[in-house]
């Protein structure tokens, strides 16, 4: 796989502006494309149509409401173009307005424009608010069928030099690893294996090394290191892990649940974008 098409999602925050920073960073390596996109939330379903009029039931006071944001989403637009310096930086782009909901808009732009990486900021969440409420960076994450990047801070080039990959070393593993190997060739990276004992799942380093060691060279990786680590959660212990060695980012397939079982077990990878400092990489299905 490469990362030719790079999907950048903005509502113009903090975060999204250092994801669209990363996503400059990496289309510059590869000479790939950015779709910079932005979705403008309407309230009412069917209420206006693709040009932004009124429908039959949509007043003329909340047509221009509509056509304002539209305005100003594409000022802010080519604002961040500016801020950013694509034109001078030669970096080719794309700049979309879509009107509906951001996270449907999101897939069907990857979809639409044969993305082959979303770059996301992320604000993250704590506690019951992220149980409750999600976000549209998490949603994506579960569902984008492509890899998806979720930043929080400004991501330097040595990041992607050193990534923490957790892994039980089985089957349902390999699907991000097409991902990695493409980081690893653009940035010649450190993996760093890692399998955190818990006691629910725990494996004795006898049993669990030999089997990434095995995974490893099954799957053809190279330049990598094989760690066990302990903790109580899995994700705790990636996020230790990854802060003890100092790794510049983390890379995790997603294993989604949904309904009342999502609420009391949630998702490690989910927990990884909402929890950790570094960028973290996931994908959760295959293209």
């Amino acid at each position: 796989m490469s990362y030719t098409r790079i999907l950048v999602p903005t509502d113009f925050s903090k975060e999204a502006e250092t994801a669209l920073q990363t996503a400059v960073l990496l289309a510059k390596k590869i000479g790939g494309h950015l779709q910079i996109l932005h979705v403008l939330e309407v309230g009412q379903r069917n209420s206006i149509n693709v040009s932004g009029g009124p429908s039959n039931e949509r007043t003329m006071t909340e047509s221009v409401l509509v056509h304002e944001g539209l305005k100003g989403a594409q000022e802010s637009l080519e604002r961040s173009v500016k801020l950013h310096d694509l034109v001078t930086q030669g970096v080719d782009y794309d700049l979309s307005i879509r009107l509906g909901n951001p996270f449907r808009k999101i897939l069907e732009c990857i979809d639409n424009k044969d993305i082959d990486l979303v770059v996301m900021g992320s604000k993250g969440a704590w506690g019951y608010s992220e149980v409750l409420v999600g976000s549209n960076t998490e949603k994506v994450v579960r569902n984008a069928p492509c890899p998806v990047l979720t930043v929080k801070s400004v991501t330097p080039e040595s990041a992607f030099s050193s990534i923490v990959l957790p892994t039980e070393g089985k089957t349902h593993d390999k699907k991000i690893l097409p991902a990695v190997k493409e980081l690893q060739s653009l940035f010649d990276s450190k993996l760093h294996l890692v399998y955190v004992n818990t006691r629910r799942n725990f494996k004795p380093d006898t049993v669990i090394k030999p089997q990434l060691r095995a995974f490893a060279e099954e799957n053809g990786l190279t330049n990598f290191s094989i760690h066990v680590y302990s903790d109580f959660s899995a994700e705790d212990g990636i996020r230790f892990f990854a802060e003890e060695i100092d790794a510049g980012m983390i890379a995790a397939g997603t294993h989604a649940h949904f309904g009342f079982a999502r609420l009391i077990q949630g998702s490690v990878s989910e927990g990884l974008v909402n929890h950790a400092q570094r960028p973290v990489l996931t994908v959760a299905k295959e293209k």
